[in-house]
């Protein structure tokens, strides 16, 4: 038998079949053996309900001895974005769930006023007791840089309830031995428990040596003037406690992958306003190292698989871009 638990994903493998949870949703069968795939059509939950029940029983054992022990079945652990990401990869119907089946949703609290998100961080510093690792019940998406003299930088984000939430905030660690000792030196949390998250954090060396440090920034609720990214920068990359400017907001957006330096001196951020948007795959310009930036285009993907754009560039040797997008079908778009 195989286990795997990741957050609010839990599953276990006995060939040939393959059980997978997803929160507090019904469990999923498929033969792991079949060219199908896990896709909702390929599902045998109904059709094998005893080995659902015998494969169930194992995977809750062996969650019971893990630290944290057990599987996560709290509704706001799966929430709808998870649910549409699900759907849109074709893993799990579009349906409302029948009575019975999971906890009743709770309304979504009164949202803030639109200025909240556009504020810089309340905290970005030493991490706080709130900020220990021994208080998180979320980590991941992490991004590293190493500086021009060695030393290494990893960044996540990370939260106290187990999902990505609203209590999202950012945490930077940093190695001077070549990782074989790591201290979290810094976090960044927009609002404690309030509805403002910070999430998807980047780390890039700048040519000139600078290291920046970004982050995206959002309402819980908005997914669209208020979700932007967000850095600060330090001239002191091979320092253990270097100094950071104070936070600057470049735009709207959220950015997933590493700038590149174009053959041109360009620096190019790929941001992504997600797929509520046309051209959402953006390419954002800095022509000053850094002072200043501008939208200079970006990707159309059709709105049938447009998902999340993820979106990362390459300079081909004639000076053109190649961009790899994310799609919501099981491959990338050029």
């Amino acid at each position: 038998l195989e286990f795997r638990r990741v957050l609010f994903r839990s599953a276990v493998l006995e060939m040939p079949y393959k059980l997978i949870r997803l929160g507090n949703r019904k469990p999923l069968l498929f033969d792991a053996s079949s060219p199908d795939g896990e896709r909702k059509d390929a599902d045998l939950a109904a059709a094998r309900p005893e080995i659902v029940a015998r494969l169930d029983t194992h995977l809750r054992a062996w969650a019971d001895g893990l630290q944290p022990p057990g599987l996560v079945d709290d509704q706001s652990a799966f929430s709808r974005h998870h649910e549409e990401m699900f759907v849109a990869h074709g893993l799990m119907p579009a349906s409302t769930p029948a009575a019975g089946d999971v906890k009743p949703v709770q309304p979504d609290p009164p949202q803030p006023s639109l200025q909240s998100s556009l504020q810089p961080p309340a905290h970005i510093g030493p991490p706080t007791a709130a900020h220990a690792a021994t208080n998180r019940a979320f980590q991941g998406i992490p991004s590293m840089a190493v500086a021009p003299g060695g030393r290494l930088w990893a960044t996540w984000y990370a939260g106290v309830t187990p999902g990505e939430d609203k209590n999202n905030y950012v945490v930077l660690a940093t190695s001077g031995d070549g990782g074989a000792t790591w201290q979290d030196v810094a976090t960044i949390d927009p609002d404690g428990r309030g509805q403002v998250r910070a999430f998807d954090p980047e780390l890039w060396v700048a040519p000139d040596g600078r290291l920046f440090w970004f982050w995206a920034q959002m309402d819980r609720g908005r997914r669209d003037a208020e979700l932007g990214v967000w850095y600060v920068e330090t001239k002191e990359p091979d320092a253990a406690r270097p100094a950071w400017t104070g936070p600057r907001r470049i735009g709207d957006g959220v950015m997933m992958c590493k700038p590149i330096v174009a053959g041109s001196g360009d620096w190019i951020l790929p941001i992504s306003r997600w797929r509520e948007h046309d051209r959402s795959a953006e390419c954002v310009v800095s022509s000053d190292a850094g002072r200043s930036w501008t939208v200079r285009g970006g990707c159309h993907v059709p709105k049938d698989v447009r998902q999340y754009d993820e979106h990362m560039m390459v300079e081909r040797k004639d000076g053109s871009l190649w961009m790899l997008v994310r799609r919501s079908e099981e491959h990338t778009s050029e």
